[in-house]
């Protein structure tokens, strides 16, 4: 558990929220699993907006989702590897090479 889970004594109410936030994210996952059967064309999110909406939307949508997502993608990652590493090197800190 995390520390925000024990300081915290809501594990119930913890659990409640990730089971619910599964669900909604399943639902999320069948929709794309729906569209995907009704469009019939390679690309993803960008063929969706683009039949949907027409190129122009999903011009702008592809390239939001190069800068805007790709990017924060990156800093989950780099966040994560941080938080990860934490658990071999305590509360000391990540010794950072110069």
């Amino acid at each position: 558990m995390t520390n925000v889970n024990v300081s915290c004594y809501l594990t119930g109410l913890n659990l409640i929220i990730w089971v619910a936030c599964g669900i909604i994210a399943t639902g999320g996952a069948l929709c794309f699993v729906e569209l995907a059967t009704v469009v019939k064309m390679s690309g993803g999110e960008w063929a969706y907006i683009k039949e949907g909406l027409g190129p122009a939307p999903a011009f702008l949508a592809g390239w939001m989702n190069t800068v805007l997502i790709s990017t924060s993608t990156a800093a989950i990652c780099l966040s994560s590897g941080n938080y990860l590493l934490s658990a071999f090197y305590g509360c000391g800190g990540i010794p950072v090479s110069s």
